[in-house]
């Protein structure tokens, strides 16, 4: 279904914008090799394949913690015994959702690219990954709430194993991307936390959070709380409460207004107060360090939108977006396979076939004759990235914008873009 909101604008002159600056527009010459976007393609499709192996597993369905320091004693453990599985149960359930989410379409498109073998279970997949020797600091834990505590950790190496062979690759795959620099190798990176300390003088800190009686160590709150160490900052003492909108429309175009407005507070309580609850906890952290910016004087005028349903809540696509700044206006809006772009220096239309031209050109200047089936790839995902939106979920009532959900959907629409032979041309070109 469509949805349209907004007054239509009068037309009046504009300021001028560079072409680079308006996003979705491509310009009509790309110059890079295309054997390097096309390498690019496949390495992205190789490293996902890799990760799928560690996202599926994170089903949320394990065994948490009784306390901070256990639930990461248990992720050490599983980690120490090779157990994946065991490894991802462990972690936040909202977490290990949104990532099994992501891997179990990933996995679907995979195998319809003929990537991923038809009999990969993608939930019995494994990954490399080896703690050896984690150790606590004397005093492990620092409890900033009653439901979030930050584990520390000494010493101990954590290493990562990425090989292609141990993946549930089709034969076809590996010898497409034999041609592939590096795509075709094992490779390992391993961190040492003692160095860490020596280097940082601090220990490293995993965040964990309570979810009902239970602890589970957070990549979210992880990265939340690194972010507060790094600015000086204390947690907040108190969380910014979720309030969602009465549409999946509706709550696009208030966050995109509050996010040109400033409004940080505002962006913050339109996000999903399960998938985001990081966000909620660690908001009025934002607020106070953004409160002293310039508000901007960008103003939304315009979002018409088109909705789609998704596999969890809608994909929201913008179909024209009008914005005025210094009291002009520019506008952008979808026309079929073309956008029509308004600004003070006038009107003009940006087509894929105009892109399309302009990789072929680059190609042939490259001494690269691109074949039917390369270009139909090409066409395939700027068709698919020209519906690029943004995902939003319902959770008690009220509609949320999903960053989670808008990333899963951004790399599908991406993947969707693909088929079996296309991708087997852009392999070709990616080795030359």
């Amino acid at each position: 279904m469509s949805s349209t909101e907004g007054n239509q604008p009068p037309e009046v002159p504009e300021t001028g914008v560079p072409e680079s600056a308006v996003p979705g527009i491509v310009e009509p010459r790309p110059r890079r090799r295309t054997g390097l976007v096309a390498g690019a393609i496949v390495g992205v499709l190789a490293l996902v394949g890799g990760g799928v192996a560690l996202a599926v597993a994170m089903q949320g369905s394990g065994a948490p913690g009784s306390s901070p320091q256990s639930a990461v004693s248990g992720l050490v453990e599983a980690l120490n015994k090779n157990d994946t599985v065991g490894v991802l149960d462990r972690v936040h359930p909202a977490e290990a959702k949104a990532f099994r989410d992501l891997a179990l379409t990933s996995a679907a498109e995979m195998k319809r690219l003929e990537v991923l073998r038809a009999d990969a279970d993608a939930l019995r997949m494994s990954s490399g990954v080896k703690a050896e020797e984690v150790g606590f600091d004397a005093e492990p834990e620092e409890r900033i709430t009653d439901r979030i505590s930050v584990v520390k950790l000494v010493k101990g190496r954590v290493s990562m194993t990425d090989d292609p062979a141990q993946t549930p690759y089709t034969e076809k795959f590996l010898k497409l991307i034999e041609g592939v620099p590096g795509a075709s190798v094992t490779q390992t990176s391993t961190v040492d936390i003692a160095d860490v300390v020596r280097r940082t003088g601090k220990p490293v800190r995993i965040a964990t959070v309570k979810v009902g009686d239970a602890w589970y160590p957070s990549l979210y709150y992880s990265v939340a709380d690194f972010v507060l160490q790094l600015t000086g900052r204390s947690w907040p003492k108190e969380t910014i409460p979720a309030v969602g909108a009465a549409t999946p429309e509706q709550a696009v175009r208030e966050l995109v207004t509050a996010a040109v407005d400033g409004n940080t507070r505002r962006v913050i309580e339109l996000l999903p107060p399960t998938e985001m609850a990081v966000a909620h906890d660690i908001g009025n952290a934002l607020v106070v360090q953004l409160s002293g910016e310039v508000p901007s004087d960008t103003k939304l005028v315009e979002l018409q939108t088109e909705t789609k349903d998704i596999p969890g809540g809608k994909r929201i696509s913008p179909r024209k977006i009008v914005l005025e700044t210094g009291g002009t206006r520019i506008s952008l809006a979808r026309d079929g396979d073309c956008v029509n772009i308004d600004t003070s220096e006038g009107k003009r239309v940006a087509c894929l076939d105009q892109m399309l031209a302009g990789v072929e050109e680059a190609a042939a200047e490259d001494g690269v004759q691109l074949s039917e089936a390369a270009l139909r790839a090409f066409q395939g995902i700027g068709r698919n990235l020209l519906d690029i939106g943004v995902a939003t979920v319902e959770e008690n009532g009220k509609h949320y914008l999903s960053p989670t959900g808008t990333i899963n959907e951004l790399f599908l629409t991406f993947l969707r873009g693909l088929d079996a032979k296309s991708l087997a041309e852009l392999t070709q070109l990616g080795g030359r």
